[in-house]
C-alpha cells in the first residue's frame, strides 16, 4: 500500500497526502453490505479505521473519501454536521468523540491539554461504555471513525 500513497507539501506548507484507493475494493461496500445482512450471509469483518491526525490535517477530507468508498461511520443522527465555517470539515461520530473526552477527563486532561503520560483510566464504566460502543459495529465489513482526540487515547 505504501507504494500507492505519495505526499508532498502544498503551497501553505501543509502535507498532502494523494492515495489510490482501486486496490481496496470499496466502491459498493455499502450495498454488499446492505445485501448480506438482508440475505443473512455472514459478514467477514475487517478491522476497524481509526483516523486521527491534528487539525487542519486533512483528516475530514480522507474521512469523507473513505466514507464515500464505504467506511461505515455510524449512524447518521450521531454523525457531527459541520459549521458554516468549514462546510466540507468533520465526519466524527459523536459518541466516539464523548467517549475520548471522558478518557481525557479520567487522566486530568482534554484535547488542548493534552496529559504528559498516558494513564490508562480504570473506570470499568469507560471500557463497558466502549466496549457497547464498538459492538454496534458488529457485522459491519468496513467501519471506523475519525476523531483527533485519538492521538491521545489510542493506547486506552
Amino acid at each position: 500500500m505504501t507504494e500507492r500513497l505519495r505526499f508532498r507539501l502544498n503551497d501553505a506548507g501543509y502535507t498532502v497526502i494523494f492515495a489510490d484507493l482501486t486496490d481496496l475494493n470499496l466502491q459498493f461496500a455499502q450495498q454488499k453490505r446492505n445485501a448480506q445482512t438482508a440475505t443473512g450471509l455472514v459478514v467477514e469483518q475487517k478491522p476497524p479505521v481509526c483516523i486521527a491526525g491534528m487539525p487542519r490535517s486533512g483528516t475530514s477530507l480522507i474521512t469523507r473519501l473513505l466514507h464515500i468508498c464505504g467506511l461505515h461511520l455510524g449512524q447518521e443522527r450521531d454523525i457531527i454536521t459541520p459549521r458554516a465555517k468549514e462546510p466540507r470539515a468533520y465526519w466524527e461520530n459523536d459518541r466516539f468523540v464523548r467517549l475520548n473526552e471522558q478518557i481525557l477527563r479520567e487522566m486530568g486532561a482534554s484535547w488542548d491539554k493534552p496529559p504528559k503520560k498516558f494513564v490508562s483510566p480504570s473506570p470499568a464504566n469507560l471500557k463497558l461504555a466502549a466496549a457497547q460502543l464498538v459492538s454496534e459495529f458488529d457485522g459491519c465489513p468496513f467501519w471506523g471513525w475519525k476523531d483527533p482526540r485519538n492521538s491521545l487515547t489510542l493506547p486506552f
